[in-house]
């Protein structure tokens, strides 16, 4: 994905308009389980892949934000 700099939008927002970019399949949820604040002021937002209710082992999506602006979005899952 390219960076989302200057994006004033929540990080959840941020993943429900990326869905078919993050190649998410029918059944798929991210849920947030943590929230960072690093010693620069980026806030990092964290969020876990399950499908149908089932946690998929290291497949996470991570959302960077400051000032309230979505900066970035990183992570590593599986794709469709």
């Amino acid at each position: 994905m390219k960076p989302l700099e200057g994006i004033q939008i929540s990080p959840a927002d941020v993943l429900r308009k990326h869905t078919s970019e993050l190649g998410l399949a029918p059944g798929d949820e991210l849920r947030h389980y943590r929230t960072l604040t690093d010693g620069l002021g980026l806030v990092h937002h964290r969020y876990q892949l399950y499908h149908r209710n089932v946690k998929v082992q290291d497949a996470e999506v991570f959302i960077h934000e400051k000032n309230g602006i979505v900066e970035s979005l990183n992570g590593h899952w599986p794709r469709g």
